[in-house]
């Protein structure tokens, strides 16, 4: 996908600050992150995108949503041993700004992400279809395919309640699975386990909003195919 048409995805949307808040939520939820800067003169927090040099395309999409805001700084990591980087990354800083303070203020409790009744109250459907897009992976069997989304980082009360708004708010149904890692020092942590049709409401969101394939979880052609029929443009068709 050429840059011009990255840039060209928002021009038929008016971004509100309601649709701006929902769709930056759902970053949040997974791979971004704000900081709150150490700057004497200016202690708003900025947020923070990092993505594999693979999912470029995705990774520019949420960069010209984050510039309806402050300008990006954007840098290229190659990889690096050393540091456990296997792989070059992209990473993206917005400039540091109250609002994002405000709503570090609302999703950071004592420096931890948590999820909370505000933060399922403002997510949007492209908030949503964005998480999954960051934190998704597909689980494919021989007639259906379902998925999976990493919510490790939350706790089992959290996860709960993030079902209960998924199905209050976009009435999808999810489940949420247990695992356990260390085996020597056992540590339990939860997943939502998505069936076929809530997977295939989310493409269709994706689709809706033009959001770049990432490899991840596309590895299933049915889905690819939901995908690429609720597409509009047939430019963005022939570039997946």
């Amino acid at each position: 996908m050429s840059p011009s048409t990255i840039m060209s995805i928002f021009d038929g949307y008016r971004i509100t600050r309601p649709f701006f808040k929902g769709a930056v939520i759902g970053m949040l939820l997974g791979n971004g992150c704000l900081y709150k800067t150490k700057d004497k003169k200016n202690q708003n927090a900025c947020m923070i995108l990092v993505h594999s040099i693979r999912q470029k395309d995705y990774f520019l999409y949420k960069t010209e949503l984050l510039k309806k805001l402050t300008s990006v700084n954007i840098k290229e990591f190659p990889a690096d041993e050393s540091i456990k980087r296997k792989y070059p990354i992209l990473r993206c800083d917005t400039k540091a700004h109250p609002w994002y303070t405000s709503l570090y203020n609302r999703l950071y409790i004592n420096g931890r992400k948590e999820v909370n009744s505000f933060v399922m109250k403002h997510l949007n459907d492209l908030g949503l279809a964005l998480w999954f897009w960051d934190s998704g992976i597909t689980v494919i069997n021989k007639s259906t395919v379902q998925g999976k989304m990493r919510t490790d980082s939350f706790s089992e009360a959290e996860n709960y309640f993030i079902k209960t708004w998924l199905k209050k708010r976009f009435d999808l149904d999810v489940g949420i699975t247990k695992h356990m890692v260390n085996k020597s020092r056992p540590k339990r942590y939860y997943r939502l386990y998505l069936p076929q049709k809530t997977m295939e409401k989310i493409f269709k969101i994706g689709a809706s909003y033009k959001i770049p394939v990432v490899n991840k979880i596309y590895s299933d052609e049915r889905l690819f195919q939901v995908y690429k029929n609720n597409l509009k443009d047939e430019d963005m068709i022939s570039s997946v």
